[in-house]
């Protein structure tokens, strides 16, 4: 070595430098590394979700990492279960993992009552074979940490249950309830069919005359329009979490099956608007969405209105309008109207233009609750109406002009979250209209 030294020129001392300089440098390169993997941020929601969402995925939902979803085997050894404490008669494979801090979830049916359990384990202790839990009711975010609830109930046929002492509708979620209990809730909900506790629309009908008083010269004068017709009321939810809060919530108040079926009768000059002060309410049960603490509250409401103009006699009966339409609530609003036109004109008598807007006014809401608590709120005011317009030609030809089209005309408003959360807005005359029928015809 002695010799290399001294044969290349470079001495032992700075031989050592020059180890010690390559040590530092790899040092440092490895701590700066390490720095890099601790400091790390995610760059975006999903790596924000990787690295946080430790517990379990129940179909579309994850829960926190403490969640307990009860099994078939745990549900029944539950014999008591109240708003302060829950008892297990015996042991099995999911109670040694229940400790204070534990959140619980399940569903226990005793003859025709259902009791669903959200829970946090506040204390345990031991007695004989049973176990005892003092509990209290957790917050959302210790329950729920991300996912989407979504689907459309329908509440034609539908029969409420007893569910923790309320008649409410049930909406199973996947995975948090087994088939066996499924099976025993389904068993129930057909038992209330049969005894006709359930509700029946299909669809909701209307059958109103609009009778309008009016005068010509010192003649005393009466017009009519009826309106018949109906539709099927349904609703679309949508409820998303994002990193344990209430992230969009959006209803979609659905018309399948609309039809308007008109005949006007009118005497001479007018120029009247009406609508009944009352309005059809359509029942529809709170909806508890699974043993998840939710509960939807819908309302909604419906009334059939009439505006007409005339600047003439006419006798005619409208052409039919079917179809459907949908208004959606909540931070992006969409509305939409498919109606079309079905048989022929009626024509009988026509000495003027005539001009109206017939249809139907509704009112609807969806409230959602987590236990007592409300957590979001929207509800709307809005038409769907046609729009029918005859107009006469001047001249000898007796040619007259129809044009009908259809409208979807809507107010709106929506509140969701919890503090400082908070999401909310309003809109105001949201209006969709589009041609449905246009002929020119020989009188």
């Amino acid at each position: 070595m002695k010799n290399f030294f001294s044969h290349c020129g470079i001495s032992r001392k700075l031989y050592q430098v020059i180890l010690l300089s390559v040590f530092s440098i790899l040092t440092l390169s490895s701590c700066s590394q390490d720095n890099l993997m601790e400091n790390e941020t995610p760059s975006s929601p999903e790596l924000a979700y990787r690295k946080f969402a430790v517990g379990k995925t129940i179909g579309n939902i994850t829960l926190q990492q403490n969640v307990i979803v009860l099994n078939d085997e745990s549900i029944s050894s539950v014999s008591q279960v109240n708003n302060q404490s829950l008892t297990f008669d015996y042991k099995t494979s999911q109670t040694d993992s229940i400790k204070v801090g534990t959140i619980i979830v399940g569903t226990k049916i005793t003859g025709d009552n259902i009791d669903n359990i959200l829970a946090k384990v506040k204390a345990v202790s031991k007695t004989n074979n049973q176990i005892i839990l003092q509990t209290s009711t957790p917050k959302l975010e210790e329950f729920i940490f991300s996912g989407t609830i979504s689907g459309i109930y329908d509440p034609n046929g539908k029969a409420p249950v007893n569910i923790n002492g309320k008649m409410v509708n049930y909406i199973p979620i996947e995975g948090m309830v087994s088939q066996n209990v499924l099976n025993k809730i389904h068993n129930i909900q057909a038992k209330n069919i049969a005894q006709h506790k359930s509700i029946t629309l299909n669809p909701v009908n209307f059958d109103k005359t609009f009778s309008f008083d009016h005068q010509t010269g010192i003649t005393n004068l009466t017009s009519s329009v009826s309106l018949k017709g109906g539709f099927t009321p349904k609703i679309k939810y949508n409820i998303n979490f994002f990193e344990s809060r209430l992230s969009d919530f959006h209803i979609n108040f659905i018309l399948d099956d609309i039809s308007f079926k008109t005949k006007a009768n009118i005497q001479g000059n007018l120029g009247y608007s009406k609508s009944p002060a009352n309005y059809l309410n359509i029942p529809i049960a709170p909806i508890a969405i699974g043993p998840t603490g939710l509960t939807l509250s819908p309302t909604f409401s419906a009334s059939p209105f009439v505006w007409v103009q005339a600047s003439g006699k006419a006798e005619l009966t409208l052409i039919d309008i079917a179809g459907n339409a949908n208004l959606l609530v909540g931070k992006d609003p969409e509305f939409n109207i498919n109606l079309s036109p079905a048989g022929n004109m009626g024509l009988t008598q026509l000495e003027g233009n005539v001009s109206a807007e017939l249809g139907i006014e509704a009112k609807g809401g969806a409230g959602l609750q987590f236990v007592a608590a409300s957590i979001a709120n929207s509800g709307l005011k809005g038409k769907i109406s046609i729009l029918p317009s005859l107009q006469l030609s001047q001249d000898s030809s007796k040619k007259v002009t129809i044009d009908i089209n259809g409208k979807v005309e809507t107010d709106m408003y929506y509140k969701f979250g919890v503090s400082p959360y908070v999401y909310e807005g309003s809109f105001s005359l949201l209006k969709k209209e589009v041609n449905l029928y246009n002929k020119n015809l020989a009188f």
